[in-house]
């Protein structure tokens, strides 16, 4: 009796193991979706709304009037400014996989215009907007490979980014490595356009920027870093500032943000300078250089840089003082006359770039200061190096706004030519 009921515990305790040791391996799949059961979002672009799109959008998402007893607060959220939401959708069977050409499915369409389908909507918010998309859409809406975001200047200057940076945090979906950038003129363009050079639009926009990124021409900024940035009190956040031209896409900048919203761009000149500034690394900068009063000229090109910040104290307030050190070679040369082998030709080639690069970079740091928009991240500086002063002085973000403006900043610059070049 004793020994049959030993038996039928033990084989209970056996089928528990058995239960918990098997579980792991059979809920793998559970939240399993097909690609083909899902609506693939590339990019999304984000104007303000027309009054056609407002007419043409449907009731069903923006029904607010049944869940708002109260008639005012309803005709409030309807006055509200509507955005357009542009979207990119990834055509199944139509992506390429590979290097494969054709326009069947899977080798995917040599056809920009086919490999994706732009879709259009129109909300309150972006989470609204988003809903309305999905009407448009049979399968639901995933945004695990969204990789830009579009919005025009006329909404970053206008409405700013608050209102969309919210839904983009909170989707567990969105990567921090998606681009967030800004378009000159309407953000939807951007997605319409579709050069015959990539197959995907979206990919050609991302390799844009990244030949961008390697050239020098654009910080390595994603959203991440941006919403980083917002939430500092001794920066300011830039985002990549697009234009559309014809079927191409152009860098031409960056855009400067304020308390959310957009204040003024640099152009890709300035975005060197902003650069030297700011310590990034990827270099890859061509200046040309006068030499003399009868028109000769040095072209020279960067191919390293390092960067150094010091704060200190003078008469109790901080001074910032910026070192810049650029390596790089001599490109080409306008007449024999430029005597490149004359060591005091060099050095003086190189003042004049380090003259040249320090006014430059004094120029954009008088610009942000009209703004009050520390984009370089001084303030950070200042609180890291002399905490004491940022307790006395910063008890908010628009405190070191107020103190940027009047803040003391020298930039010291050196250039270092490593090769001449030669000639075959």
């Amino acid at each position: 009796m004793f020994l049959s009921r030993l038996v039928r515990r033990s084989n209970r305790w056996v089928a528990v193991l058995a239960v918990l040791l098997t579980t792991p391996f059979v809920s793998g799949c559970w939240d399993r979706v097909e690609l083909e059961q899902r609506a693939i979002i590339l990019g999304l672009a984000v104007d303000e709304a027309q009054s056609a799109d407002s007419n043409n959008e449907t009731s069903m998402a923006h029904d607010s009037k049944a869940t708002l007893s109260d008639p005012k607060l309803y005709n409030q959220l309807q006055e509200k400014q509507k955005i357009s939401v542009t979207a990119q959708v990834a055509v199944p069977g139509r992506i390429p996989l590979g290097p494969g050409g054709g326009d069947g499915g899977g080798g995917g369409g040599s056809n920009p215009a086919t490999s994706v389908w732009v879709v259009k909507a129109t909300g309150t918010s972006l989470g609204d907007a988003m809903q309305e998309l999905q009407q448009h859409l049979g399968e639901r809406i995933f945004l695990g490979h969204l990789r830009i975001i579009t919005i025009s200047e006329e909404v970053a200057k206008d409405i700013g980014t608050k209102p969309y940076l919210d839904y983009l945090r909170r989707n567990p979906q969105i990567r921090r490595t998606a681009w967030l950038t800004v378009s000159k003129g309407k953000a939807a363009t951007l997605m319409k356009t579709a050069p015959p050079l990539e197959r995907v639009p979206t990919l050609y926009l991302l390799s844009t920027m990244q030949s961008a990124i390697r050239l020098g021409k654009l910080p390595h900024d994603f959203l991440g870093s941006f919403e980083s940035k917002e939430t500092m009190w001794g920066r300011e956040p830039i985002l990549p500032y697009l234009e559309v031209t014809g079927k191409q896409v152009k860098v031409a900048g960056i855009a400067a943000f304020c308390d959310g919203k957009m204040k003024y761009t640099l152009n890709p000149s300035e975005v060197t300078s902003y650069e030297q500034l700011d310590g990034s690394r990827s270099t890859h900068t061509t200046i040309m250089v006068p030499m003399g009063s009868k028109g000769d000229y040095v072209v020279w090109t960067s191919f390293a840089r390092a960067h150094r910040i010091k704060v200190k104290m003078v008469k109790g307030k901080p001074v910032v003082t910026v070192y810049v050190h650029v390596d790089g070679n001599v490109e080409e040369k306008s007449r024999n006359r430029v005597d490149l082998q004359n060591h005091v030709f060099r050095t003086r080639l190189e003042n004049e770039m380090a003259n040249w690069s320090e006014i430059h970079m004094k120029k954009i740091i008088d610009k942000t200061k009209v703004y009050h928009t520390d984009i370089f991240g001084f303030g950070e500086y200042v609180r890291a190096y002399e905490p004491g002063y940022w307790r006395q002085h910063v008890h908010h973000k628009t405190d070191w706004r107020k103190l940027y403006a009047d803040l003391n900043i020298n930039v010291v610059a050196t250039f270092q030519t490593h090769r001449s070049g030669m000639k075959v």
